[in-house]
């Protein structure tokens, strides 16, 4: 079952709800409320916001369907764009975890260097989870700051979605 948003352009100065379908039916409890006074739009303030609705339409050509909401008494509309929520978590890891500068472990052009592990873990929600319907991927862009002193090989991804980044 598709969401359910509802228009309440009498309470206050108006509010929409957001109720979420799914295979079961529709969610009893709104996950949504938006109220008028939520939105910074113009200059003077919405009223009876919620009085008219329009969705389903891709304003923004973004893949997800946006919601157009009227407020007559102010004469207005608002869009609403619909985007997914990504949460991402890290962790960040180094070996060893202290560098002692006078143990070098590594000898590159015949010079001796310090070396270090760098890991760095991410793990990823998409909120909300049901709204998942192909398998989730994940780009990402590593950068990292060459300094004179310092130089960085062997990027390697896991498909645990680590990264090792091994330092000298």
């Amino acid at each position: 079952m598709a969401d359910l948003i509802v228009g309440a352009p009498f309470e206050g100065s108006g509010a929409v709800y957001v109720f979420r379908g799914s295979a079961a039916g529709l969610n009893a409890d709104y996950s949504q409320r938006i109220a008028a006074t939520d939105l910074s739009l113009a200059a003077r303030p919405l009223s009876a916001f919620g009085y008219s609705l329009s969705a389903g339409v891709d304003v923004d050509e973004n893949g997800y369907p946006d919601v157009v909401v009227g407020a007559f008494q102010a004469d207005a509309v608002a869009v609403l764009r619909s985007r997914p929520v990504v949460n991402v978590m890290t962790t960040l890891r180094c070996y060893p975890r202290v560098i002692d500068p006078r143990v070098t472990q590594c000898r590159r052009d015949g010079l001796p260097y310090n070396c270090f592990k760098l890991q760095a873990c991410l793990r990823f929600t998409v909120n909300p989870a049901d709204r998942s319907t192909a398998p989730a991927s994940l780009q990402l862009l590593l950068q990292l700051s060459m300094m004179s002193r310092i130089t960085f090989c062997c990027c390697i991804w896991t498909s645990v979605g680590c990264v090792r980044v091994s330092g000298r």
